[in-house]
């Protein structure tokens, strides 16, 4: 029997991570994550689409929050 996710009909942690770790991955190394990978690809991109993953995502999704580089020394605001 197939299912749209690992565990079942409903998205679970599972899905979530994977498809966090295979965005990081195609972004990363865009070269790794190809079309070798079909069936992948297609979880990828069906938690993707999901209105969760489009609010947390791609351009405008954290407006006005810029994280800095690692190696900056974080400056803390006082109350």
């Amino acid at each position: 029997m197939t299912t749209p996710y690992w565990f079942g009909t409903g998205i679970g942690h599972a899905d979530i991570a994977v498809a966090c770790a295979l965005r990081f991955v195609g972004e990363a190394h865009p070269a790794r994550f190809d079309a070798r990978h079909p069936a992948l690809k297609a979880h990828a991109a069906r938690c993707e689409a999901l209105p969760e993953f489009r609010e947390c995502s791609g351009p405008g999704a954290a407006e006005g929050v810029t994280i800095p580089p690692l190696w900056e020394k974080p400056t803390l605001q006082p109350y």
